[in-house]
């Protein structure tokens, strides 16, 4: 079957689509797991001391820690997001995702070396050392915080574009909180 060029019916499936995990599904994510556990295992077993595991032993290279901290401000999101932002408004869009990795190598090449070399674990810790712990404390509420309105803008825009793929539906907060059937 060619799902190409299938048509989706009413409910936004395709006819004669598979849904389900099959035998073979599930060998890869058991598969996974495992090996995600044996890494995990594995890598543990090297850490002697809670900043051999948080830190690294502190001896990670700085632009190593600078690219992963790049990778981690991403999301699928992103990825699909950024070519119909480039398309709407050109080449501005570009301008500012050139600037990420050279905004990267410099923090990785100033600040995080200088932030290694303090006898902290955290952020959170140089705030509290320069500026006491409230501002530590509000630091902390104002990055949960963020992150909670990062992930439900990112579930409710998954949700919204589902539905709009259903004739007649409508998406209401409360059903981007769930996976639930509508």
């Amino acid at each position: 079957m060619n799902l190409l060029a299938a048509t989706p019916s009413s409910d936004g499936m395709i006819a004669g689509a598979a849904t389900g995990f099959r035998p073979l599904d599930w060998a890869v994510v058991v598969l996974f797991l495992l090996w995600m556990l044996w890494i995990g295992y594995r890598s543990g077993r090297r850490n002697r001391t809670a900043e051999d595991y948080v830190l690294g032993g502190r001896t990670m290279n700085p632009v190593m820690v600078g690219i992963s901290l790049f990778a981690t401000l991403l999301s699928t999101l992103s990825y699909l997001s950024y070519p119909g932002e480039m398309v709407k408004y050109g080449p501005v869009v570009f301008i500012g995702l050139a600037a990420f990795p050279v905004a990267y190598y410099i923090v990785s090449r100033l600040m995080i070396p200088r932030y290694m070399k303090m006898n902290v674990t955290s952020a959170y810790e140089i705030l509290e050392i320069k500026l006491g712990r409230g501002v530590r404390s509000l630091a902390t509420v104002f990055f949960l915080s963020l992150r909670f309105l990062w992930m439900a803008t990112i579930i409710y825009a998954s949700n919204a574009r589902r539905a709009s793929r259903k004739p007649g539906s409508t998406l209401f907060p409360a059903q981007s909180c769930s996976s639930l059937p509508e």
